[in-house]
């Protein structure tokens, strides 16, 4: 009897134990079921879908405890099994439980009596074995109920799980606090990823958006230590799905990504490259030694070059430099800079400055890295020569002038040069008159005149005496004269000459007829003004009341 009163509280057990997965798997199909449902509608952040997780663990701890801690602690004993058989079989009425009693160990029934008590728990015994307790006490049927009622939302939870797939899985995976995020209905495509770009720059920015394509975006920037930046953004044309911003005068490196309606693109980063560029920058002329000019630091915005001169350059570099070169417009071939290796922000150059060709320059840094220098500025350049002296004759005047034979003609003149005179000469050539009426050379020469040392404006005149000329000059002569004057140019000496003069030799009296003549015509200029005075004064009488 006590094996099948043993058999009823072990199925007791079971019974109420069975329940517990039942009803949990149950519980979590319709929980879950209504928090996916709550996530797919609001996308519940992170924090959200934890409590509702937590909100859920406590659930099945109270489930734990309802339907499997409290059954354990109420389990039957042998009385409370053989009470339970009694409500299930009628026929027992109370002889089982005063069985189980007398039989217990502790039961020690009158001498008198045993025989009876055996009796009547033989009895029991055989009845109970005869009446099938298990089965017809613990029965199945509320379990299997039970199934079939929890067996509903867990059958609707795997239908909407097979049908919303692949969205099923994911929902299982963020109520399971998975950082995954909803398939957006717009997806972002990088067209532009990580950009490098030189200081100052620009960067064109694209995304292409497939899906939904939204009517506009944004462009989310962010430099570090700041808050984002939000830039709208709109299709290159109407109801294209290509966007593109661009970001000019770029200064330092951000990280950027686009959002086209519910999509998000990727983070990339565009940064920027610091190529080499001057910090200071020092042109200076040093002029030729001749010129006893010192060094002039020019302006980079006017570099007037002599010709001859040599053009230095220096400066510093914003970064350390393994080359560079000087550009020059109108030179085929680049002069290279000279790096200063125990300073590689130093570098330096001499260029010998021609006369003609240049038009203007410019300077390529190439940095220690391999960069190189970007938007290298145009410098123009105006070159200057070494002008040839100027001379001017002031005395004679007139290109012609007529003397007597032996005579002394007065030469004056002025000499101009940028630096200084060195030397100035008088040439002369004698022309004699033939018996045809032509001319032919009968000599020439050459009268070194003096200069004064540093002079570089000189006015001089001295008498020329025509009577120390060989062969001598008589009437008929033509003597063409004119002055040169060179200058102290070093490279390639210039020499300026004046325009010429003509000095005829005539006779006496064809001198004095020159001088009649003269005379006349100054004679009748004073008769033109003194008529010219005297009808003004008359018209000045008239005029006056």
């Amino acid at each position: 009897m006590t094996h099948i009163l043993d058999q009823v509280k072990r199925r007791h057990l079971l019974m109420n134990l069975a329940a517990f997965p039942v009803i949990l798997v149950a519980a979590i199909a319709s929980a879950w079921v209504a928090q996916a449902l709550a996530d797919r509608v609001f996308d519940l952040s992170w924090n959200a879908r934890c409590a509702l997780l937590v909100i859920d663990s406590i659930g099945v701890l109270w489930l734990l405890a309802r339907f499997v801690l409290r059954p354990w602690q109420q389990r039957l004993d042998r009385i409370g099994a053989a009470l339970l058989v009694e409500r299930g079989i009628p026929e027992f009425r109370t002889a089982l439980i005063s069985a189980v009693e007398l039989a217990a160990p502790t039961a020690e029934p009158p001498p008198q009596s045993r025989y009876l008590v055996e009796r009547m728990v033989a009895e029991v015994a055989a009845l109970a074995t005869q009446s099938n307790v298990v089965a017809r006490v613990i029965r199945t049927d509320g379990f299997k109920k039970l199934v079939a009622r929890m067996s509903a939302p867990v059958a609707v939870a795997l239908l909407l799980f097979g049908i919303c797939q692949p969205t099923s899985g994911l929902l299982v995976r963020r109520i399971l606090l998975s950082r995954d995020a909803f398939p957006a209905k717009t997806s972002v495509a990088d067209i532009t990823r990580d950009v490098r770009v030189d200081e100052g720059g620009e960067a064109i920015l694209a995304a292409r958006a497939t899906g939904e394509i939204p009517a506009d975006g944004r462009l989310v920037v962010t430099h570090q230590g700041r808050p984002p930046e939000i830039i709208p953004v709109t299709p290159t044309t109407a109801g294209a799905a290509d966007f593109t911003q661009s970001v000019k005068n770029i200064r330092e490196s951000f990280s950027y990504h686009f959002e086209l309606n519910d999509g998000v693109g990727l983070e990339h980063n565009v940064m920027v490259r610091f190529p080499p560029s001057p910090k200071t920058l020092h042109f200076v002329e040093v002029p030729p030694a001749y010129t006893k000019l010192p060094r002039l630091e020019l302006s980079p915005t006017s570099l007037k070059l002599l010709e001859g001169s040599t053009l230095h350059i220096d400066g510093t570099a914003s970064k350390d430099l393994r080359g560079g070169q000087v550009r020059i417009n109108g030179v085929e071939n680049p002069v290279q800079l000279t790096v200063d290796f125990s300073d590689q922000k130093q570098f330096s150059v001499n260029i010998p400055v021609p006369g003609s060709g240049w038009k203007s320059l410019s300077l390529h840094l190439e940095g220690a890295d391999g960069d190189g220098s970007v938007g290298d500025p145009e410098y123009p350049i105006e070159l200057r020569r070494d002008r040839p002296p100027t001379v001017t004759l002031t005395q004679p005047k007139d290109e012609i002038v007529t003397v007597i034979a032996n005579d002394t003609v007065q030469i004056g003149f002025e000499a101009n040069d940028d630096f200084e005179l060195v030397s100035a000469n008088m040439f002369y050539r004698v022309y004699r008159l033939l018996p045809d009426g032509g001319t032919e050379e009968s000599g020439a020469g050459r009268i070194a005149l003096k200069v004064p040392l540093g002079q570089r404006e000189w006015k001089h005149a001295f008498p020329w005496n025509l009577a120390l000329l060989v062969p001598p000059v008589t009437t008929g002569y033509d003597i063409i004269i004119w002055i040169e004057a060179t200058d102290n140019n070093g490279i390639a000496p210039a020499t300026g000459r004046s325009a010429e003069r003509t000095i005829r030799v005539i006779s006496e009296q064809e001198k004095r007829l020159e001088l009649l003549d003269l005379l006349g015509r100054k004679a009748a200029e004073i008769e033109q003004l003194y008529d010219q005075q005297r009808a003004i004064n008359s018209h000045m009488e008239t005029a006056t009341p």
